[in-house]
């Protein structure tokens, strides 16, 4: 079974879909800049703490196609206003640590 994390995403909107271990994310992005494309890829890198990068800080990321990742954040806005990565709650992205659902190896894939 997998667990569902489906943010608001307006109907004219474009969304991608995100699956990871016993996870699968619906997220809006900037399409005209989003450069992961749909396959399957895996996480290569995690950091278990804030990670300052140049586009801003990202909460516990784990890295799954060059910068792009998916991480933590304290809001989740119903449009896009990302740069590539999928974005989850704090807490979603805590219990993605706790449960070990997307160690290094994690095949990741994109639709």
């Amino acid at each position: 079974d997998r667990a569902e994390f489906r943010p608001r995403i307006p109907a004219d909107e474009p969304p991608f879909l995100l699956a990871a271990g016993p996870f699968v994310f619906y997220a809006a992005t900037n399409w005209e800049r989003f450069s992961a494309r749909a396959g399957t890829v895996s996480v290569f890198r995690e950091v278990d703490k804030l990670d300052k990068g140049p586009l801003g800080s990202l909460y516990r990321p784990k890295y799954f196609n060059g910068g792009i990742a998916i991480h933590g954040a304290a809001s989740i806005p119903p449009y896009p206003a990302s740069h590539g990565c999928a974005r989850v709650s704090n807490a979603a992205m805590d219990l993605i640590w706790a449960e070990n659902s997307m160690a290094i190896g994690a095949r990741v894939t994109v639709y």
